[in-house]
């Protein structure tokens, strides 16, 4: 008796939607897709229970015709395809003629559609593969598709289902793909019957682009370049709005939005000039070529491609963006109005020229060719910022004044190694009980490291690694005991979200606030009030952006399976710069508060705070052992 038998007909279709059908979002772009092969020029998707009970497409394509309908739900039928040369010719959306057969085995699918001409619809059903007679319908010209019960007829497919708000920002991703490419017709997303987005039809791609991507009042850098045949049309975002991954970089290759590692490669390259590292640009670049140069059939969901000449493909998009990059106007727009917070400590601005080496010694009281003291300096600055003279018994008042980042400096050589004797909460022993005696000398070099006479050799610091730690510690310490202090902005900021960073922020919203922020909804717009004070010094927009891409990277369910990352985030944008030069107090505070941290030996993301360099290794290197 033979072994091997032939499958029926919807155990076949079954198996073909687990590899096209893999969540609500896959339906969506396969209906939509549909409706955009047909030519229609106004589309709406109305989901309930984030589509697990009902996804509804309606378009005002050209409809399919009565006799065409139960072929719509039949595996394979396409009229799309005519022969084998067609598959080096394609030029739609759709070819396989599997999706609605797939969907129709999986879910209770109801399908009316009246072509254009016609004054009234056939509709179709089937229950789970299970065909129903055609019925007429009374309808406008065009096609509806509702999908009830996704999965209904297979419980483990459903089980695979994630919550509602993670297939809710799939669906709104895969929604948001399309329209960016079709310009001339409108989208329209609900969820529960409310409205998530909705765009009009719009002149150009740029508009559209614009009505989707926020990205403020920065103008797109649009640039069309043509290379060995291949066609490029980008617009690029300036490098001054930039995101922490390259979601918001969209590719499409004749229409189609796919995945491809050469060309964010080639985006990357060509923006590594202008952007911070693991920065990465906003970018919409559609590629135009002759359908032989590309196979669009390698991937179960179409969203892959192979090329002919896929180093052409690079070189043509590389050079695109360099160009677009090269025309425009770089120069990064100031705001009128800071958005920072209302209380800030400046620098009072002194007759105080700084020495040629940066180097101080807390015993010495006279200023000398190759060091000096900051005795003058100090008193100066605190009186300008205090208000009146101050002598040198005042010192202690540092304590009291408002300095966000440096928190109770110590400015003199008595306060100096004092302090030290004086550990913070959760310190640890940096020093020997001989060390605490000693002298602290330091200099700062390439205003990014500061060098530290020790007993034994030297320690090197990483200035902006070891305060990322510090804050980093303090900042997850009042996070654990909730106690996250915030600083009200002078102007609250407002960011536009697109809609699947929306759908991010209202899930984590009341999680963003326990954080130190205050924020309040506006239609699409998110209003900043207050940001933790931890992070007063940066700027409010790029803090909830970066907060909601680690987010939605991260895909928790819950927010202690996100907290680090967050705060190290906020840590390191915080923390001062490498480049930054620091005047005496900071030095000396940063130096103090590495007792504060954790773990002062490294930073947040593993690398070396400190380096120490013993007298015994610098003596074997000059030869003198």
């Amino acid at each position: 008796m033979s072994k091997i038998k032939v499958l029926p007909p919807l155990l076949v279709n079954q198996i073909a939607a687990g590899e096209c059908i893999e969540r609500p979002a896959s339906i969506v772009k396969e209906l939509v897709e549909n409706s955009i092969d047909a030519g229609a020029t106004a589309i709406e998707v109305g989901v309930e229970e984030a589509g697990s009970r009902l996804i509804r497409i309606t378009d005002n394509g050209c409809g399919i015709d009565r006799e065409d309908l139960p072929l719509a739900i039949t595996s394979h039928a396409t009229s799309k395809l005519q022969n084998a040369d067609d598959l080096l010719n394609i030029r739609t959306l759709g070819f396989r003629g599997e999706a609605l057969a797939s969907v129709a085995s999986v879910a209770d699918v109801f399908i009316s559609s009246c072509p254009s001409g016609e004054q009234s619809g056939y509709k179709i059903r089937s229950f789970g593969g299970d065909v129903k007679p055609l019925e007429p319908v009374a309808m406008n010209h065009g096609t509806i598709i509702e999908v009830h019960d996704l999965f209904f007829n297979i419980p483990a497919r459903r089980k695979f289902l994630k919550k509602k708000a993670t297939e809710m920002g799939h669906i709104t991703d895969t929604l948001t793909k399309l329209a960016l490419s079709y310009h001339k017709a409108s989208f329209k997303l609900t969820h529960n019957n409310k409205i998530v987005f909705h765009v009009e039809k719009t002149a150009t791609l740029k508009e559209r682009i614009e009505q989707l991507l926020a990205i403020g009042e920065c103008e797109m850098l649009e640039i069309s370049y043509e290379r060995n045949g291949i066609e490029v049309q980008a617009f690029l975002a300036p490098p001054e709005v930039n995101r922490a991954n390259s979601k918001q970089q969209y590719v499409y290759i004749n229409g189609r939005c796919i995945k491809d590692r050469i060309v964010l490669r080639a985006v990357a390259d060509a923006y590594s000039d202008y952007l911070p590292m693991k920065r990465h640009a906003v970018a919409v670049l559609f590629l135009q070529m002759h359908p032989e140069d590309v196979d669009v059939n390698v991937h179960p969901t179409k969203a892959e491609v192979r090329y002919r000449d896929s180093s052409g493909i690079y070189s043509a998009v590389y050079h695109a963006t360099l160009e677009g990059l090269r025309k425009g106007d770089l120069r990064p727009s100031i705001p009128l109005f800071s958005d920072g917070p209302s209380t800030s400590y400046t620098t009072p601005s002194t007759s105080y020229t700084p020495p040629p080496a940066n180097y101080y010694d807390s015993q010495s009281n006279q200023t000398h060719s190759n060091y000096y003291t900051p005795g003058n300096f100090v008193q100066e600055t605190m009186a300008n910022h205090m208000g009146g003279s101050v002598s040198t018994n005042s010192y202690e008042k540092i304590d009291e004044m408002d300095v966000p980042v440096f928190e109770n400096a110590p400015m003199t050589s008595t306060t100096a190694m004092s302090s030290r004797t004086q550990p913070a909460p959760q310190s640890q022993n940096l020093f020997s009980e001989e060390e605490k005696n000693v002298p602290l000398r330091w200099f700062q070099v390439h205003d990014s490291y500061i060098i530290i006479e020790t007993l034994r050799g030297i320690e090197v610091i990483d200035q902006h690694a070891l305060h990322e730690r510090i804050i980093y510690s303090k900042l997850k310490q009042q996070v654990a005991q909730k106690q996250v202090q915030s600083q009200m902005l002078l102007f609250p900021v407002t960011v536009h979200l697109t809609a699947t960073e929306m759908a991010t922020f209202s899930e984590w919203q009341q999680h963003l606030e326990e954080l130190g922020m205050e924020m309040e909804v506006v239609r699409d717009d998110v209003i900043i009030r207050a940001i933790p004070q931890m992070v007063s010094d940066v700027h409010a927009g790029d803090l909830l952006r970066d907060l909601l891409e680690q987010l939605e990277r991260k895909n928790k369910v819950n927010i202690s399976d996100v907290i680090d990352p967050i705060i190290e985030m906020m840590s390191c944008k915080a923390a001062i710069k490498a480049g930054d030069n620091l005047n005496p107090e900071e030095v000396i505070s940063l130096i103090q508060r590495r007792e504060d941290a954790d773990n002062p030996f490294h930073c947040p993301h593993g690398r070396p705070t400190t380096l120490k360099i013993t007298l015994k290794e610098l003596e074997k290197h000059f030869k003198r052992t």
